[in-house]
């Protein structure tokens, strides 16, 4: 099991201190190697739960196991080294650092994990080919079109070598053609072992994927 959530709740206060329930006694399990979608309508949920997945966020009540092993929240050390050595994360506004070119982009998590560089530059041109953006190493991020931002963004996500990639709505910013060009590529990541969850409102892209969590107001409604 790499992931399993029990009775996860998630709550939010107004400032004139209304709670707003985002997310009802939410319980999943993710599998080494699955391929997940999380879908439902804006407002359902999806965000919030990928931001806990990713401990990204620890103010929630229930449950966290990564690996089997229990998550306390707000220890954040430990939270911090599972998120930068065994997450990657895609999001749909690719969060790169348009000034810098491909080559640094893709690098940034072993500077920011401390790690020799040395050990892990051929990781950075390996990532690079594999998704086709070798020849872009040189080139400042903002010049590249959507598609080539979003392959700069997924080597990002893969240069630690994660357990599991966290995708929210990868293909949302791009054309027909070049979605599925990205779900070819985060499908081949799968294949070669790594755990992908994907928030999505596209009924194809989930389609794509093994298994589905519907939500709905917070919970989940339907799953396959």
């Amino acid at each position: 099991m790499q992931i399993l959530l029990e009775n996860i709740t998630k709550q939010y206060k107004s400032e004139s201190g209304i709670s707003n329930l985002v997310l009802n006694d939410i319980s999943l399990e993710i599998w080494k190697r699955d391929m997940i979608a999380i879908t439902g309508k804006s407002g359902s949920g999806k965000t919030s739960l990928l931001r806990i997945l990713g401990l990204l966020d620890p103010l929630f009540t229930g449950k966290y196991y990564f690996n089997e092993r229990v998550i306390v929240p707000r220890k954040d050390r430990e939270m911090s080294r599972i998120r930068n050595e065994k997450i990657g994360f895609v999001s749909q506004d690719f969060s790169l650092i348009l000034q810098m070119n491909v080559y640094d982009n893709i690098a940034v998590p072993i500077y920011l994990a401390k790690k020799k560089f040395s050990s892990l530059k051929n990781g950075v041109l390996e990532k690079a080919y594999q998704l086709g953006i070798g020849h872009l190493l040189k080139e400042p991020v903002k010049n590249l079109s959507g598609g080539e931002q979003q392959r700069v963004a997924i080597a990002r996500a893969l240069i630690m070598n994660p357990d599991i990639i966290l995708a929210d709505e990868p293909t949302g910013a791009l054309d027909r053609k070049t979605s599925e060009k990205i779900m070819e590529l985060l499908m081949d990541i799968n294949r070669s072992g790594t755990t992908i969850v994907i928030v999505t409102h596209d009924s194809e892209v989930a389609a794509l994927c093994r298994r589905e969590y519907h939500l709905e107001d917070g919970k989940i409604l339907l799953g396959r």
